[in-house]
Formats: C-alpha cells, sequence, structure tokens
C-alpha cells in the first residue's frame, strides 16, 4: 500500500506545481459593434460584450478563449428613406428587427514590447450564433399596414483581426483597450425593384458581413 501512495502523492505534487505555474488571466470587456458594407446600410451601430480567459505562453504571447455577446438593431430610418424616395406616400415602418451572436471564439495575443504599457496584436477565430430577425411584408400606400418580422437561428465561422493596448494599474489590475475588425462567413444582400411604366429595374448588391469594435475592460489574474 505505501508503495503505490507514494507514486500517488509524487503525482499530486507535480501536477499542482504545473498548474500553480500556469499563467492565467481574466478579462471582461464591452464597447461599440459599428456594422460595415452592407450590414451597414440594414443596421445600426450596437454594443459588445466579452468574457475571456488567457493563457500565457511567454511574455510576449497569450492565448485565449472568449465567450461575448453582440447585437444590432434594424435601421428603421435608412429603410423608410429608400421607400419614400421611391413612394414618397409610403407609410412609415417602425419595428424592433435585430440581428444578434453570441460569438465563442480562440485567439492569440503578441505583445510587441512588455512592461506598465503593453501595446499588442491580436487576432481570433471561431463560431457565431446567430439569431437574425428582419422585416417582411408589403406596403399597402395610404394604410398603415403592419409588417411583421420573421426570425431565424444559425450557426456562422468567424474571424477577426486587431490591435490593442494593456495598462497596468496595480500588480493585479490592467485596463485593455483594443480595437478590431470581424467578420462572419454569410453575405449581407440587399435588392431593390422599382417599376417605372413598362420597365422593371432591379439592383442589388451583396458583401461579407463584417463590424467594426472599439472595446474597453478589465485585466487580471486568476
Amino acid at each position: 500500500m505505501k508503495k503505490l501512495i507514494i507514486p500517488i502523492l509524487m503525482l499530486l505534487f507535480f501536477a499542482g506545481t504545473s498548474f500553480a505555474q500556469l499563467k492565467l488571466n481574466a478579462e471582461v470587456n464591452g464597447g461599440m459593434a459599428s456594422p460595415q458594407g452592407d450590414l451597414g446600410d440594414f443596421y445600426k451601430t450596437g454594443y459588445n460584450f466579452n468574457a475571456a480567459v488567457f493563457y500565457g505562453i511567454s511574455d510576449n504571447f497569450d492565448v485565449s478563449l472568449s465567450v461575448g455577446y453582440l447585437r444590432f438593431g434594424f435601421d428603421n430610418d435608412k429603410l423608410n428613406n429608400s421607400i419614400h424616395e421611391i413612394d414618397p406616400t409610403a407609410p412609415t415602418f417602425s419595428g424592433d428587427a435585430y440581428l444578434s451572436s453570441v460569438p465563442v471564439m480562440v485567439g492569440v495575443k503578441y505583445y510587441l514590447i512588455t512592461g506598465m504599457v503593453k501595446p499588442y496584436l491580436t487576432a481570433d477565430l471561431g463560431m457565431h450564433f446567430l439569431t437574425v430577425t428582419s422585416p417582411s411584408g408589403n406596403y399597402v400606400v395610404g394604410s398603415d399596414q403592419t409588417i411583421t418580422a420573421s426570425s431565424a437561428s444559425e450557426s456562422k465561422s468567424g474571424f477577426g483581426i486587431g490591435a490593442g493596448i494593456l495598462f497596468s494599474i496595480t500588480p493585479s489590475l490592467s485596463v485593455d483597450v483594443a480595437a478590431k475588425y470581424n467578420t462572419i462567413s454569410f453575405e449581407a444582400k440587399q435588392e431593390s425593384t422599382t417599376v417605372s411604366g413598362n420597365t422593371t429595374t432591379t439592383t442589388s448588391s451583396s458583401s461579407t458581413a463584417s463590424y467594426f469594435t472599439i472595446m474597453a475592460g478589465l485585466n487580471f489574474p486568476l
């Protein structure tokens, strides 16, 4: 029995020592998210919150796992302006359509220098668990017809790249400020059709969904 207990105790000791040597930090952050391209023609600037855990491989290099919440509200004003350019007598739409996502990402962070102030480059990739609601239905000129919103949920891959600065306030607390460009692997597409006499004209455009974030948060050791 003693021959069995001693190796087990040694194993637990070395496992505990290795865990204690892990450089683990956590971070919570939040900020603005601005939709770009065709996505920006549908949605207004929204917000983004994240929680992350970082593992320091070296003084200059971290890997991370994060989960967040992202939301854009539908831009009713742009929709109404587009419709009223075609038909000034059309009723005004007002709704609560939105796009939201729960991104689960793995990332890397490379510190250009170390010290109290650490500028860095960062990149991450993972999955976005999306919920999209979009206006649907038809306007009837001269009436107050309600346009209902359809909803769909799906999962898409995503990628982000950016830069930031980590400021040490105390040995156990830092402020992290970063800007990042992000993409989600689905197309934001818009199409409009106008009829003039016997002529029907259709115009469309599409682009990969993308958004820009500016985030600030607190980083602390675990």
